[in-house]
């Protein structure tokens, strides 16, 4: 299986899960905030190992799943190439969302580094956990 984190924009970020074949599973795990998932390819089984009175569900692609917060669930493609997003909101320590800018995904910003307001120039090395969109200059057209 590959994970790949997408990236976030505002208080949205996105891991893309691709299981190739048939049987995969991402084991029994628990998150501490609701989510969704986004089936986009595929068919996938969601079982609920500690609530063994819920019967597996299956669902196929194009849907949504929703995971809730401590939740256990173990997910199984039930096709090869299936292919999920994970989606949820950012949160700070305190559980506050944030709205959190990430340049890198956005074409109005240039890919070499972004505009730096409190040091008043580019920067190529930056963290974009630690920015908003307000501390960015985009590219004017």
């Amino acid at each position: 299986m590959l994970q790949v984190e997408c990236g976030f924009f505002g208080n949205v970020w996105v891991n893309q899960n691709w299981m190739y074949k048939t049987g995969d599973t991402v084991g029994g795990h628990v998150h501490d905030h609701d989510h969704v998932s986004l089936l986009t390819q595929g068919s996938v089984e969601v079982r609920l190992p500690a609530h063994p009175e819920v019967a597996p569900k299956r669902f196929s692609a194009p849907t949504f799943v929703i995971i809730r917060k401590g939740l256990a669930h173990e997910i199984e493609a039930l096709e090869d190439n299936t292919v999920w997003y994970c989606l949820h909101a950012l949160k700070d320590i305190d559980g506050n969302v944030v709205d959190i800018y990430n340049p890198e995904n956005d074409p109005v910003y240039p890919s070499e580094g972004i505009w730096d307001e409190k040091l008043g120039r580019w920067v190529m090395d930056h963290d974009p956990h630690s920015r908003t969109k307000e501390s960015l200059t985009p590219i004017t057209p």
